[in-house]
């Protein structure tokens, strides 16, 4: 019992940090490319690389417009009665319509490497690191949903961090020795708490896992 309630507290810390990371993650992405591509940037197949088995814009876009008009908003009724289809929507109101794993395939898929670069700077981390966290806290995200064991979790090899001097020393204080390929929980918290910290600098969710942390069960 005293392991189930850990795990459950655990699983609702860590939603509760993704939603952090969610709803900035969207805000960092659609701010850039609105600037610097307009209000209807998502729907420019120019901006993203061409289709593979990870990323296909013609689907994304389909599957947007069609999540998009499913939407209950008042703002996203009087827009589908006053334009019909005869314009694609803002980008700020699909971007309400996306998940998580929507944007992390959308930041993946971008054409430009000095968009990613640019979106990935006020984090602290190069887009490579960017793409592989987003990647595997979409994958802890579902796993929050559907009430899966979290604290004991394996996954697929995690990306730590770029920067060697940290990873070593990660590795070496925070992570499981036994575990050189980051398949357990610790990466993707490390993730999270860098994420939440750089997105909002007032956060305490470190401080939090660390209280939760505290009296973990053996």
């Amino acid at each position: 019992e005293q392991l189930i309630a850990f795990d459950d507290a655990l699983r609702l810390h860590i939603f509760g940090g993704l939603q952090t990371v969610e709803i900035g993650i969207r805000q960092l992405i659609n701010q850039h490319m609105l600037e610097h591509y307009g209000i209807r940037w998502y729907a420019n197949p120019l901006l993203f690389r061409p289709a593979d088995r990870y990323f296909s814009h013609t689907d994304f876009l389909a599957k947007a417009i069609r999540e998009f008009h499913k939407m209950p908003d008042l703002f996203v009724g009087h827009y589908r009665r006053a334009y019909e289809a005869r314009a694609y929507p803002p980008a700020w109101m699909i971007a309400e319509t996306m998940s998580m794993g929507s944007w992390s395939k959308l930041y993946r898929a971008l054409a430009q490497q000095r968009d990613k670069d640019a979106i990935a700077l006020p984090l602290g981390v190069r887009a490579t690191t960017l793409e592989n966290w987003l990647q595997d806290l979409t994958v802890l995200r579902n796993a929050c949903a559907h009430h899966s064991r979290i604290y004991d979790r394996v996954s697929k090899p995690a990306e730590v961090v770029d920067d060697p001097l940290i990873r070593a020393a990660l590795m070496a204080q925070s992570f499981e020795a036994a575990d050189p390929r980051s398949l357990r929980l610790a990466p993707r918290l490390y993730a999270l708490h860098r994420l939440t910290r750089a997105l909002d600098p007032q956060s305490s969710w470190t401080a939090g896992l660390k209280t939760l942390l505290a009296p973990t069960p053996a």
